[in-house]
């Protein structure tokens, strides 16, 4: 009953299904003794579950609940077990939720090390091992987007590559699998700066779209990346078509995109730097005042302590000091200085961003 529920969620994303799976599982996780071989499979789709409602809500406290419960699976596990790659996999699954959430970099590790695991005891014919491929791909980029290291963007690539190559025509995973690979070559290009990373981003996450119907849930995750990689496309070209498009998909995204759904904020983060890219292009008003509007709901709705409140408020910072410089308005000034300096206060040291923090905190202050 939890399974059906559970399945009922991803096509309805109705809150009550997945709380009501997560107790009808945790009942059966209470009724199993120890030592009974379903223990584990009721455990794993406990955390599954969990991992499921973390993913819409947001909610730490059930993705750190997923992690224990799907721990729980694989120690129970024999070697051997069919199901044991995939409980390495959904245990991988959910320390990359919580790295999204928490940016500890011992998470994304992990979920690299269960991810691979996962890969490894899975037959090359499995259909589910494209799956594990692709998440693998995945948290090496994310890895890659804290650390630097080149080598984990190209294993990256090099799995997300194989996992189109090999996906059946049609497969309905093959959207996510071509956007993420998209996304991966972009994070490639802001390192290497190859105008072919960034085309053939665009290119992938072009026919992620396509193949998208009207309506799926994913669509907007998919109009989202293919803004971004647009924007990358314009820091390098300049041509005005490249950020025009860039707002128009990350606009598209933020209206299909519910209310309540964790990624909001990023989504209205980015648009914003994209109108403020503009800004500095046309030099109309109205596009820095909108990037102002939609950074400040972005930080609304990051709550503290979340990795991503940083960023945002260096951003928010650096659309006050634009519209300062054209506007004169002292209000500006002092509010982009207190934001700058709160995303310095808020970034470890030697976290690799944090000395860009503290140029445009000086720059802000030169203001």
């Amino acid at each position: 009953m939890g399974c059906l529920l559970q399945q009922q969620f991803s096509y309805t994303k109705e809150l009550t299904n997945i709380s009501n799976a997560i107790l009808f599982q945790q009942k059966a996780v209470e009724h199993t003794p120890d030592g009974h071989p379903s223990k584990a499979t009721c455990l794993a789709e406990l955390g599954k579950s969990l991992q499921c409602r973390f993913a819409y809500t947001g909610e730490l406290s059930d993705i750190s609940n997923a992690i224990l419960f799907q721990q729980k699976a694989v120690q129970l596990s024999p070697e051997g077990n069919l199901h044991k790659p995939v409980y390495f996999a959904n245990l991988g699954s959910s320390f990359y939720y919580r790295f999204t959430h928490t940016g500890e970099l011992t998470d994304i590790s992990d979920a690299i090390s269960f991810l691979q695991k996962a890969v490894q005891l899975t037959p090359e014919d499995h259909p589910s091992r494209l799956m594990y491929l692709a998440e693998l791909g995945i948290s090496l980029s994310y890895h890659f987007t804290y650390t630097g290291k080149l080598t984990d963007i190209a294993l990256a690539i090099s799995f997300q590559q194989k996992v189109v190559q090999l996906a059946p025509k049609g497969h309905l995973s093959m959207p996510g699998y071509l956007s993420e690979l998209g996304k991966s070559l972009q994070c490639q290009f802001t390192h290497t700066g190859e105008l072919s990373d960034i085309s053939d981003a665009i290119s992938f996450q072009q026919k992620a779209i396509q193949l998208t119907p009207q309506g799926y849930p994913a669509r907007p995750v998919y109009l989202a990346n293919l803004g971004n990689s647009l924007r990358y496309q314009y820091q390098s070209t300049g041509e005005l078509t490249d950020i025009s498009d860039a707002i128009s998909f990350l606009q598209k995204a933020v209206e299909l995109i519910s209310p309540g759904h964790p990624s909001r904020p990023i989504y209205l983060a980015n648009l914003g730097h994209s109108l403020e890219l503009k800004f500095l292009h046309t030099r109309e008003l109205t596009d820095i005042s909108d990037a102002i509007s939609f950074q400040q709901k972005a930080l609304q709705l990051t709550p503290e302590g979340h990795p991503s409140r940083p960023v945002h408020l260096f951003e928010l910072g650096n659309s006050l000091v634009y519209r300062f410089i054209y506007t004169e308005e002292l209000t500006d000034i002092s509010d982009a200085i207190s934001f700058h300096q709160k995303a310095v206060q808020l970034t470890p040291e030697g976290h690799p961003v944090r000395l860009g923090y503290l140029f445009s905190l000086g720059t802000s202050l030169g203001q």
